[in-house]
């Protein structure tokens, strides 16, 4: 399927693969019922919870930074490790945490874990992968996220009523275990050329005043506050207003699109290496935000809202780890932390944002408003220089 890979790198690209379907049956063993566990079990009101939420965004903004790095600098296999072996010890933590402090400290360090993978794993891949093929990569490792993201709510529905929930927490927790011990066998390797601390953070410096990491910064922090939309939005407003199994209509129709379009999309290397797919990502949104708010006149329309919304995720989430693993060479793993916590601060923005705008205004009004913005971002990249929009779009050397 890819044929230009080192042989050498092919088994720990495959490791890092799968223990990426792995860690996110685990996680989303538990992710889907925190909310309620938190509150029926634990007696936490919503304002407590959306106080743990807060922390847990500001964790994995730290976590982001410091796994990708470190991954520069002392090597990958360690920071994948360290990143899945928290989580092993934070699971079990979670259930058995009573008082509210402990209970936010195993959230925290779930969520430091996972900013401390994620951009290492992405960046591992990039860093192993040959350049014609990386956008292929890429859309792989997000393919097998999302079919974990798929599977672990599934499984979770199954087990929970059977076991109990004590089950999910362990289970997650030894899936983890199970992912550092394949992560274990992989040899070391390092996601940047290696070079002196100083010269390191030079080079970083550098790649913050280039064009192309610019055109990240603005990608990443615009989407990811358009992903509230989806991620708190939708399924209350569904639930409110079109149907009572409206979330779960969100989380299946997104998974089945994004699975089934992001190899399909990354295979068009014309369309990941024009800016095409920019100003088309944003229009999506507002197109499904328009969309939505006509749906009350039925699930179908729904239905079409999600899934043009997840065409609109495809293009522009490709987009960003593609530029990500070009706008450098060098400091990889730092490069693919900072889209990482670009991405955590524009989604807790997002989710203030668009969650006071929806208490403002009528669901009409809201999704109305909601489009205007997105379009907004979308036409704004059109009056960016031409020269800097196709600079996100080539390597850049260092």
């Amino acid at each position: 399927m890819f044929k230009r890979f080192k042989k050498d790198n092919l088994g720990t690209v495959y490791i890092i693969l799968l223990s990426t379907l792995v860690s996110n049956v685990g996680s989303y063993l538990v992710i889907p019922i925190l909310g309620v566990f938190l509150v029926t079990e634990r007696g936490l009101s919503t304002v407590e919870v959306g106080g743990i939420y807060a922390n847990m965004v500001i964790a994995q903004t730290v976590g982001s930074l410091f796994g990708g790095v470190l991954a520069d600098r002392l090597g990958a296999k360690r920071i994948l490790l360290l990143g899945l072996l928290l989580r092993v010890i934070a699971f079990p933590l979670l259930f058995h945490a009573q008082a509210i402090w402990t209970t936010a400290a195993a959230c925290m360090l779930i969520w430091f874990g996972s900013g401390v993978y994620v951009p290492t794993a992405k960046a591992g891949i990039s860093a192993l992968s040959d350049p014609a093929n990386k956008p292929k990569w890429l859309a792989l490792r997000s393919t097998y996220a999302n079919v974990g993201v798929v599977t672990g709510p599934l499984l979770g529905l199954f087990f929970a009523p059977i076991f109990g929930q004590a089950v999910l927490f362990y289970a997650a927790a030894a899936l983890f275990l199970l992912a550092a011990i394949c992560n274990a066998l992989i040899p070391e390797f390092q996601t940047s050329i290696a070079q002196p601390l100083g010269r390191y953070i030079r080079t970083f410096r550098d790649i913050l005043r280039m064009p192309g990491a610019w055109m990240l910064v603005f990608i990443v922090f615009g989407f990811n506050a358009c992903h509230a939309l989806f991620g708190l939005v939708m399924p209350i407003f569904g639930k409110l207003h079109v149907a009572p199994s409206a979330p779960q209509i969100t989380y299946i129709v997104n998974a089945i699109v994004v699975v089934t379009l992001q190899l399909t999309v990354a295979t068009r290397i014309q369309l990941m290496r024009n800016g095409a797919s920019l100003p088309v990502g944003f229009m999506t949104i507002s197109l499904a935000a328009v969309l939505m708010s006509f749906s009350t006149q039925g699930v179908w329309l729904f239905g079409v809202a999600v899934g043009i919304y997840s065409i609109a995720e495809v293009l522009l989430l490709l987009k960003v780890d593609y530029i990500a693993s070009n706008v450098g060479h060098n400091v990889l793993g730092a490069t693919f932390a900072m889209s990482s916590m670009l991405g955590a601060l524009g989604g807790a923005i997002g989710n203030q944002g668009f969650g006071a705008l929806y208490e403002m205004f009528d669901p009409g009004k809201f999704w109305l408003w909601s489009a205007l913005l997105a379009a907004c971002l979308g036409l704004s990249i059109l009056t960016f220089p031409k020269g800097l929009r196709k600079s996100a779009t080539g390597v850049v050397e260092l």
